[in-house]
């Protein structure tokens, strides 16, 4: 029987991708950018954006947000793919600050342009449910199963397995605040998904209960009025944003300012390939170069690997099984040898050269941060990487956007207390008493406005 009780007619198994920690992800695009001869500033907010001077660049200006320091960049052409931050940024440049969006607009395929078109940002809302997992394997069999569920208030959705727990979601809503900073999960997409899967699982399966996290981002979509080949299911609901193209687009302003619009991130590298082959065809017209030809971007993008990656010829349960058996390390157990592998690819032997110079720095740094299995995960080297490779520098920082612990939900008082004073130590961020306590407060701030 389906779980409504009808009749079951059929099903399928179909095979995709998981992104499982995308906030990593994006740190490896950072840190491939940064080998490739990029530069990075972490904290660091464009506050202004002007007209081209009379030496032919663009001065933007920044701020630190931690030290409250500004300083002036120019550049020969700025590119604002700040997602759904785009409007703002591009407000910047602008004596108003409509969400409007116009200029001439490049297909992100290499069309021709589209001269003027007038295209507005659409953000939309995705929220995902973390829960105790809904569906205990039986022995032998695979834990690495998706359900794919069409709900009644959500046209589709997934339950899918990770770290141990079930991860339900995305809505795709529509977003109307000012200040995407403000985002916070809505108590009404959490009870639509909520009563989703009442409605769609056996009794039993799910029980609010369960719900241990919540968490929510913005899609910046490019709304242009046209809608892709699957509607929604409920196209007179106007909050509903399914319907719209995930198709991106860059947009040239003139005065050297691009904005690069909509996509996700199963096309970003493509985006990214053909912005900088646009970009070059506006410098080449002013008579200047890219630090690099065409084809040395390229050749980057599509045959080079993340600094984490196995490469294209191994995949990563090859490299895993290598990885376990030639990079054992004393006092890692290989439970947390894996997740380090899981989250840092090949850069995980880093940590463990940490954890070989000093093996205090293999302990965990939440005992109670297990999975089902009982394994223990995150340990205290990786607050050390944050900070000295990978540019943290806040405790939200390291819990949220380096670790897996935070995605778990708010740790317990004494965990974050030891997290901030570890990465508070004079060789880290050298942090007095009273910052190590403010950043445990403004940690616990975040949290306690994620789940309504």
């Amino acid at each position: 029987q389906s779980p409504d009780g009808g009749e079951l007619q059929g099903a399928f198994i179909y095979y995709d991708y998981q992104n499982t920690f995308p906030e990593r992800l994006v740190l490896e695009w950072i840190q491939s950018g940064a080998a490739a001869g990029a530069s990075y500033l972490n904290h660091c907010e464009a506050v202004g954006i002007r007209r081209r001077d009379d030496a032919g660049a663009v001065p933007v200006d920044l701020r630190d947000t931690l030290s409250g320091e500004t300083q002036t960049l120019r550049a020969r052409l700025v590119i604002n793919a700040s997602g759904p931050y785009l409007d703002r940024v591009l407000a910047l440049a602008r004596d108003s600050g409509e969400i409007g969006i116009t200029g001439d607009r490049e297909d992100a395929r290499g069309l021709e342009k589209s001269g003027g078109a007038a295209v507005r940002l659409k953000r939309s809302t995705g929220v995902h449910l973390l829960c105790d997992p809904l569906f205990q394997p039986k022995a032998n069999s695979r834990e690495d199963h998706t359900v794919f569920i069409k709900g009644r208030q959500n046209d589709q959705f997934l339950i899918l397995p990770w770290q141990g727990r079930s991860l339900i979601g995305p809505t795709d809503q529509s977003w109307d605040g000012e200040d995407p900073d403000k985002l916070r999960p809505r108590e009404a997409e959490i009870a639509a998904l909520v009563s989703d899967l009442e409605a769609s699982l056996p009794p039993g399966v799910f029980r609010p209960e369960m719900v241990r996290h919540a968490i929510t981002g913005l899609r910046p979509l490019i709304d242009s009025g046209q809608q892709n080949a699957l509607p929604s299911k409920n196209p007179e609901s106007k909050s509903n944003t399914r319907a719209i193209s995930r198709k991106s687009a860059v947009f040239d302003h003139g005065d050297g300012l691009l904005s690069v619009g909509g996509g996700k991130w199963t096309t970003s590298r493509a985006l990214g390939e053909e912005t900088l082959e646009y970009a070059e065809k506006l410098l080449s017209a002013a008579g200047q170069k890219l630090p690099h030809s065409r084809k040395y971007y390229r050749r980057l993008s599509r045959t080079g690997a993340f600094p984490g990656a196995p490469g294209f010829a191994e995949s990563h349960a090859e490299y895993a099984s290598f990885a376990l058996r030639e990079y054992q390390t004393p006092g890692v157990g290989a439970a947390t040898h894996r997740h380090l592998i899981q989250m840092y690819g090949r850069g995980h032997t880093q940590i463990l050269d940490r954890i070989r110079e000093n093996p205090a720095l293999g302990q965990p740094i939440n005992p109670d941060q297990t999975t089902p299995g009982g394994e223990i995960l995150d340990v205290f080297a990786q607050i050390d990487h944050a900070v000295l490779v990978e540019g943290a520098r806040s405790l939200d920082d390291i819990l949220r956007r380096r670790l897996s612990l935070g995605l778990f939900g708010l740790p317990a008082d004494e965990v974050l207390a030891a997290i901030a004073a570890h990465a508070g130590a004079a060789a880290l961020l050298n942090w007095s008493a009273e910052q190590q306590a403010a950043e445990v407060r403004t940690v616990q701030s975040i949290f306690r406005e994620r789940l309504p």
